[in-house]
């Protein structure tokens, strides 16, 4: 028996709703197949659908082999928080993410995973859909296409979604990337060098920001916004940005000089702790 034979495989909106509410009741064993994997079994059309998106800590192996989520309209991720595998998902470029911080309450911003936690992977994932954010006002916004925050691993992922950025009302420690808003491996600790975080990671999309004011601790950048800023000696390396490549336009503004600093912009990262190792900016 192949393994797609094996548990129920996601085809349809419907079923994409009733594994995620699965998830959040604790047990999603009818969709994992002989491997151990939920599998998507094809392309999805989310047209007027609102998927309700993990509220508790997927711990599993979500493999979307390479089918798209298609006229996708949402304000939050597919994942909230993942410790466990997310790969192959592609996201259609009919979708579109209009994130306001205020309406969501939610301060981690990407189309796959919100929050991918350590030792959580996110792996071969592609976006081809837009980001529109329109209020940062909360401390600690982060900003991706495919992932917001991440203290785990991300491998193999790509970007050729735009990244727009307008908020009238500003506050501090904005994280705003192409691929993923803000990294911080192993919760801040120290890891050696040479231990790779983000790897072969690709940006092909604008970000482009425009803020009313200059809040304090800004990082842009085309594949990461940035890394945790440690002035502690036990995380004066933050893991390792691999084999990453550039090759979008990054632009960061502000309507009015405020008391702001740490205005961090980069074409592959805006601000790193981080060993850089093959990357390139086009």
């Amino acid at each position: 028996v192949g393994a797609e034979q094996v548990g129920i495989v996601i085809r349809n909106a419907e079923q994409l709703n009733a594994f995620l509410a699965a998830v959040n009741a604790g047990d999603y064993t009818a969709y994992v197949n002989g491997e151990g994997e939920v599998c998507i079994g094809a392309d999805i059309d989310l047209t007027g659908v609102t998927l309700t998106p993990t509220t508790v800590d997927f711990t599993g192996i979500l493999n979307g082999q390479g089918y798209k989520l298609k006229n996708w309209t949402t304000t939050r991720g597919l994942i909230n928080l993942n410790s466990g595998t997310v790969k192959n998902i592609v996201i259609d470029e009919s979708c579109v993410f209009n994130y306001n911080v205020v309406e969501t309450g939610i301060q981690h911003c990407a189309f796959i995973v919100e929050d991918n936690e350590e030792p959580g992977i996110v792996e071969g994932c592609i976006n081809h859909g837009n980001v529109n954010v329109t209020d940062v006002s909360a401390v600690g916004t982060r900003i991706g296409t495919i992932v917001g925050t991440s203290y785990g691993t991300m491998k193999s992922c790509v970007n050729y979604g735009d990244v727009t950025v307008t908020s009238p009302t500003v506050n501090n420690n904005q994280n705003i990337g192409g691929v993923v808003g803000y990294l911080n491996p192993n919760a801040g600790s120290k890891v050696a060098l040479g231990t790779a975080f983000v790897e072969n990671c690709h940006n092909y999309g604008n970000v482009n920001v425009l803020f009313a004011c200059q809040p304090k601790k800004v990082c842009v950048g085309g594949v990461a916004g940035g890394t945790q800023m440690s002035k502690s000696s036990e995380a004066t390396l933050l893991g390792t940005i691999l084999d990453c490549r550039n090759y979008g336009d990054v632009s960061y503004r502000f309507e009015t000089l405020s008391s702001g600093t740490y205005g961090n912009v980069g074409g592959v990262i805006g601000y790193s702790q981080a060993d850089i190792i093959g990357c390139e900016n086009h």
